[in-house]
């Protein structure tokens, strides 16, 4: 197996860490808060899409966009209803209220869903080759990644050309400037929690039907999330994707290599000794404000 195949093998993670990394530096970057909650949105978004396509018939297309949909609804509900009224909360206390969401849908999931483990269908089962059969990838992942891929560079046209973009880059900036210049932040926070729950729902999607969705099945996502955002820099927007990329291709570089039980070990030391040398990323940069 060459360098192709170690990023061939990759794309899959890739594209998940990368949509879930995106939906945590958003609502970082406007909230101000460590949304802990991302993965239980994603995995309320998973049980929906493979419930409408396995019990009720809903045509697979259908299903996948009413669960995107209904999760960016959901995004927007939490921060109308919980978030908005914690303005003056500390970031540490806004956090403990991700976490009393998280308690809250994980005790909800088996009661609306059931104890039922499920399995997601994949994108298309077809496994591709070169002629001499020494490459080889799933179209699944490669439909995922190619997703992944439009969606977030989507996301990033809008931020970079776009009038929304600009006031979420005031948001992130300074939010009470940003009020003074007109922006209403409550719609510019809104959607920023919408599309967190819509894109870590897509992230869910792809990464479903290589496991079981279980009320858990996101939580090891969040996690490389939070490390890629690390890696990368929380005050950026495209650092935490880098990092997204550099987690996965490292893991199989150290698993090509011989060393599987090594993989996560070789992660951790990375991120500890960029934050070493640069504690707010590889990306991130001091905020210094004049007084």
């Amino acid at each position: 197996m060459g360098i192709l195949q170690i990023l061939l093998n990759s794309m899959q993670f890739i594209a998940i860490i990368s949509l879930a990394t995106l939906g945590i530096v958003l609502i970082f970057q406007t909230s101000i808060t460590t949304n802990f909650a991302q993965s239980m949105i994603a995995t309320v978004g998973g049980f929906i899409s493979v419930t409408l396509l396995t019990k009720y018939g809903v045509p697979a297309l259908a299903s996948y966009f009413i669960a995107v949909a209904a999760m960016f609804l959901f995004g927007v509900f939490i921060d109308a209803v919980i978030i908005r009224f914690a303005r003056h909360v500390t970031p540490v206390g806004k956090q403990m209220l991700t976490m009393g969401i998280v308690l809250l849908l994980t005790g909800l999931i088996p009661l609306v869903f059931g104890n039922v483990v499920m399995q997601a269908p994949k994108f298309s089962n077809t496994i591709i080759t070169n002629a001499s059969n020494t490459l080889s990838f799933s179209m699944h992942n490669l439909i995922g990644f190619i997703l992944a891929a439009v969606v977030i560079a989507a996301i990033f046209i809008c931020l970079k050309f776009t009038k929304w973009g600009l006031s979420v880059r005031a948001t992130a900036s300074n939010e009470t400037v940003a009020k003074m210049m007109g922006i209403n932040t409550r719609i510019i926070t809104g959607v920023s929690w919408g599309i967190a729950g819509a894109v870590g729902t897509l992230a869910a999607l792809i990464y479903a039907p290589l496991t079981q969705i279980t009320p858990t099945m996101m939580v090891s996502v969040q996690v490389q999330g939070f490390m890629a955002c690390v890696l990368g820099g929380f005050t950026s927007f495209i650092g935490p994707i880098v990092g997204a990329i550099i987690i996965p291709v490292l893991r199989n570089i150290v698993g090509y290599l011989g060393a599987d039980t090594w993989k996560d070990v070789v992660v951790y030391l990375v991120i500890f000794l960029v934050v070493l040398i640069k504690p707010m990323g590889l990306f991130g940069k001091k905020i210094v404000k004049k007084v």
